[in-house]
């Protein structure tokens, strides 16, 4: 870990802020070279405690992968206690992406191309042993193309016991087990999370745009219905084992059970498998369901079919 932060760069101007971090455009000095710098919030006490960190823990475990953004060097600031990270700059997010195309709709090809790339680098952080739990568009980075995913600040290991922490994601992009269990939820979530993505960048809008965390399960029913009667019981366990988040719905109005049927729409969703798999609305939403990322990347590339249409979910 080095030290002396502004003594080797200088800061330009700042990209954006969020709860735990800002991110910062800056230049080496001696270089000329521009990297992104994430200063941490959080006032550190000494180095042991910023290596226990999850962001710098994740980085020194995991191997290099072109689709995860990587720390090139760290920072520590002793006498306030700060850290700082440095990163690869890259171009935006795929939600600076979807903003600026004013509703032109992005080709399939090139939205099947991001979510392979993104696929490919979540199986890489699944494979050594963490989950991301906060995949979005605003943390999907792209460069010229290529895809990374970046802020590994919420990560956990994959082989640690829950309860986790409840509201770690962004609400429009939680599983249903993330919102009907008090931290009882696993590296499927980030599959989850995928999908949304997924028809986000398709249709330039979130699938799921909860305004909170009933409205949020309400969406989700209204599109896939309701739950089959086995996993209905199975919330009921976790909730009367004091597990459960008392958000569950069991019933939907006439309306929203209309509207599903009605729309009987196909989501498309990244699952390489080479035939179209059929999901009714009844068993959409029990995990077992999801396609994991080492399911989704076994087709061969020269076996990979040209249309999404291929590779899909129908919602009936």
């Amino acid at each position: 870990m080095c030290t002396s932060f502004q003594t080797k760069f200088k800061v330009l101007d700042k990209i954006g802020e969020g709860s735990f971090s800002e991110v910062l455009k800056c230049q080496e000095r001696n270089t000329g070279v521009l990297y992104a710098a994430k200063r941490l919030k959080k006032i550190y006490q000494n180095i042991n405690e910023i290596l226990e960190s999850p962001e710098v823990t994740a980085m020194r475990k995991i191997t290099h992968h072109p689709n995860v953004l990587y720390m090139i060097e760290s920072h520590y600031d002793p006498l306030p206690g700060k850290v700082t990270l440095i990163f690869e700059l890259m171009e935006m997010s795929l939600y600076d992406l979807m903003r600026n195309r004013q509703g032109r709709l992005l080709l399939e090809i090139r939205v099947k191309n991001y979510i392979y790339q993104l696929l490919k680098g979540l199986h890489h952080l699944h494979k050594h042993g963490i989950f991301h739990r906060d995949i979005k568009p605003e943390n999907i980075l792209l460069k010229a193309g290529h895809v990374k995913i970046g802020d590994l600040g919420s990560i956990r290991g994959i082989y640690s016991r829950p309860p986790y922490t409840e509201y770690i994601s962004t609400r429009w992009y939680r599983s249903p087990e993330c919102l009907l269990t008090s931290g009882f939820y696993g590296p499927k979530m980030d599959v989850w999370a995928v999908g949304c993505v997924f028809f986000e960048l398709l249709a330039l809008e979130p699938l799921f745009p909860g305004e909170n965390e009933v409205d949020q399960v309400s969406k989700i029913h209204s599109i896939l219905g309701t739950p089959h009667a086995r996993l209905v019981a199975k919330f009921r366990r976790i909730e009367a084992v004091g597990h459960g988040t008392g958000t569950f719905i069991s019933r939907q109005s006439r309306a929203e059970v209309s509207l599903a049927s009605c729309l009987r729409f196909r989501v498309s969703v990244l699952k390489l498998s080479g035939r179209c798999s059929f999901m009714t609305r009844r068993t959409a939403l029990a995990p077992k369901n999801f396609s994991n990322t080492d399911t989704s990347l076994t087709l061969e590339k020269g076996n990979r079919q040209g249309k999404l249409e291929v590779h899909c979910y129908r919602i009936v």
